[in-house]
């Protein structure tokens, strides 16, 4: 190697010698201090974005000191830049450290809200099931009709749920398109057992129909619900909301004086027992209400006797042979399912109302 080579090569290695020292102390110190922008969010405080960032929450002063257009440290709004780094913390002053402390102590004494849950609705519970209560009916001592089925619309004898039928009903009988009217049919008359008075009609409800055309005084309705085989001549009334009641069982019953008479059973039955649907002579005017229970009696009789030579006359005590729950009720009348019997009960027995729950 000449000595020109020599003086060169020895000139390279000695500005290689002094350039990576220089820059290696740089990038060293640039390390130290890499800068990074947050973009502040909603909700954001110095507290939380020093917890994320520099994994330290007290170092929030930190970040308060390096960005000098925070006035106030409470004070960050959403949008705003914050200029972060990642050098070892400094010394903070005696200030800033009494600051941070308070800033801690605010920090864990910040309240909890209380949740205070609410209190769970009570669970009602139907008084029966939708078929018993439909096939029960109810009577009624009022005229409610207001029209008649008068044909079907593909002269069907049998009509249920989706056919075309026509009625008796028409703009005359305010009826108008799109009003809902109930079916029902009138099952038999009753009279009471004991003092003979008229009670009304044994009435069932069939199904619902809507009125969907007029000619005349005679309507076209559609059937949109049956219960039971509908027919022509079956009865009509305004709508009634036929749905089972809801009781809640957990409530305790008031107490209440109310005592009547079986004055029908459903489908005349005799010997009726558990299962069995009745009806009574007391109802919503007297204050029964759905889900009631009633005891029922044997029919009482009066015995006479002499002794010495006077006649006397008494009365036997009541003896109770079943328990009733009200299903449905009307003014002066309700419906009622035997729950218990011990004998066969019959259309006039005496019922009361009984304050003592299942």
């Amino acid at each position: 190697m000449t000595n020109k080579c020599k003086k060169l090569l020895f000139l390279v290695l000695l500005i290689i010698g002094v350039i990576l020292p220089f820059n290696y102390l740089n990038a060293e110190e640039r390390d130290q201090d890499v800068q990074e922008i947050y973009i502040i969010k909603k909700g954001d405080t110095l507290w939380d974005i020093s917890e994320k960032f520099l994994k330290d929450p007290f170092r929030w002063p930190d970040i308060w000191q390096k960005n000098d257009y925070i006035s106030n440290p409470d004070l960050i709004y959403p949008g705003n830049k914050v200029l972060l780094w990642k050098a070892p913390p400094p010394v903070l002053p005696e200030r800033v450290e009494k600051e941070v402390v308070k800033a801690k102590i605010k920090k864990l004494a910040r309240p909890r809200k209380k949740v205070i849950a609410k209190p769970s609705l009570p669970q009602k519970v139907p008084v029966t099931e939708f078929y018993i209560l439909q096939s029960a009916g109810f009577i009624v001592n009022e005229d409610f009709h207001v029209g008649s089925i008068v044909g079907s619309a593909k002269g069907y004898k049998i009509i249920s749920e989706g056919n075309i039928v026509y009625a008796d009903v028409g703009p005359e009988e305010n009826a108008l398109i799109g009003k809902r009217y109930s079916i029902y049919r009138l099952i038999k008359g009753v009279k009471h057992p004991i003092n003979k008075k008229d009670m009304g009609y044994l009435v069932k409800i069939l199904g619902e129909l809507e009125i969907k055309d007029f000619q005349e005084n005679v309507s076209s309705a559609l059937i949109t619900k049956s219960y039971e085989e509908i027919s022509e001549n079956d009865l009509i009334t305004d709508y009634l909301k036929f749905e089972v009641p809801l009781i809640d069982p957990s409530m305790e019953p008031p107490e209440k004086d109310i005592q009547g008479y079986i004055i029908l059973t459903k489908d005349e039955k005799r010997n009726v027992g558990i299962g069995d649907v009745v009806y009574l002579d007391v109802g919503s005017n007297q204050g029964v209400e759905p889900g009631d229970r009633f005891i029922a009696y044997q029919n009482t009789k009066k015995d006479s006797s002499n002794y010495r030579s006077k006649k006397t006359t008494f009365r036997r005590p009541k003896i109770t042979i079943g328990e009733l729950k009200i299903i449905s009720i009307r003014d002066e009348t309700s419906t009622a399912l035997v729950t218990k019997s011990v004998e066969e009960l019959d259309v006039g027995n005496e019922v009361k109302y009984n304050l003592r729950k299942e």
